[in-house]
């Protein structure tokens, strides 16, 4: 399972160094010692591309590795804003699950949108209760957005 997860964030690594390289749009977002970033390779599309977005998820808080709980689906969500004002929030679970997160240690999320003709709002968010699912801590929510167009 460990070398599945070590997979998995080489691979999103991977195509998250590729996004820094191609002058990409982003945004961040930071809060109780975890950090949320969005990128997207640009602020602007033909219509008829996917638009890739890329969240990384980074604890970097003063423990060296931290228990927090996540929904089900995971601790990175996306939405989006279409066009016509229309949201696509987030699927979320009820169900919480508990993961540990070592400092420093960026975990990459992907998402591909196939969008209309216009301007869209893209959001990575992340909802965690520190110390795992049922802990009495603060939760920490996190929210970062980036405009993108696509061109008719």
């Amino acid at each position: 399972m460990v070398w599945l997860a070590v997979l998995a964030a080489a691979i999103g690594l991977a195509a998250y160094g590729l996004l820094a390289l191609a002058g990409s749009t982003s945004d961040a977002a930071a809060a109780g010692g975890w950090e949320l970033t969005i990128q997207v390779p640009h602020a602007s599309f033909d219509a008829g591309d996917d638009v890739v977005a890329v969240a990384t998820l980074t604890y970097r808080g003063d423990d060296p590795r931290r228990t927090f709980g996540f929904a089900a689906g995971g601790p990175v969500a996306f939405g989006v804003v279409m066009p016509d004002g229309t949201e696509v929030p987030p699927a979320y679970r009820d169900v919480c699950r508990t993961g540990v997160a070592d400092r420093n240690i960026v975990v990459p999320y992907q998402r591909t949108f196939e969008l209309p003709v216009g301007r869209s709002l893209i959001w990575a968010e992340a909802d965690i209760t520190p110390g795992g699912c049922g802990a009495t801590g603060e939760r920490v929510q996190l929210r970062a957005e980036v405009e993108i167009e696509v061109r008719g």
